[in-house]
């Protein structure tokens, strides 16, 4: 199984550190001086209402020791639709954010557009970062900073690991998180910056 971590006693699941990749994205935003971040969240598909990448979001904030205003989480989903519409939710508070963390890049595509549509500059007024590092977002405008997930390896050590059970199926689940990588562009505003905590980034 590829994606979401969802726990079984018979899958091999292939899957990446939802929580660490946010925590990436949203320290560099904050590392990048900005005092309020909003997040635009993922669907409510888990137990808790809690996603591992509002998680990861909120563990940036506290590292930093700062707290999170409840209304700088607004309700969200992964098409672009639902960016244009947590976009314009952040952007009607009385102080609105400076910087915006989507749940993945067709989010962070329709919050540009909406900011764009409420005459705010990307990244001037409000900076953005998606999720995923789709093929378009490299190439919009302007580029995505984004957090890159290995998606070729995935599909690979997936194969591999389907070969394996078909020689052993009694061989007990397991859990395989591969890392992910921040990838700066134009939309965030920011260039390379030393990580003292260790962070992977790529500038492009």
């Amino acid at each position: 199984m590829i994606g979401d971590y969802r726990p079984s006693e018979k899958v091999v699941q292939i899957t990446i550190d939802d929580e660490a990749g946010f925590v990436k994205a949203t320290s560099h935003l904050l590392d990048l001086g900005h005092e309020r971040v909003g997040m635009i969240l993922p669907p409510r598909d888990y137990p808790d209402d809690q996603s591992p990448r509002a998680t990861g979001f909120l563990r940036a904030h506290a590292q930093r020791g700062k707290t999170v205003a409840a209304e700088l989480l607004v309700p969200g989903g992964w098409r672009v639709t639902d960016g244009q519409i947590g976009a314009a939710q952040l952007m009607c508070l009385a102080v609105p954010p400076t910087a915006i963390v989507t749940p993945n890049d067709m989010a962070a595509i329709g919050a540009i557009t909406k900011l764009k549509e409420l005459n705010r500059r990307v990244p001037e007024d409000v900076a953005v970062t998606g999720f995923d590092n789709i093929d378009v977002a490299e190439w919009y405008d302007p580029a995505l900073t984004t957090v890159d997930q290995p998606h070729y390896q995935m599909g690979q050590r997936a194969m591999q690991e389907l070969l394996n059970r078909l020689g052993h199926p009694g061989d007990p689940a397991q859990v395989v998180a591969f890392e992910t990588t921040l990838v700066i562009r134009r939309s965030s505003g920011g260039s390379l910056l030393p990580s003292p905590s260790g962070n992977a980034l790529r500038k492009r």
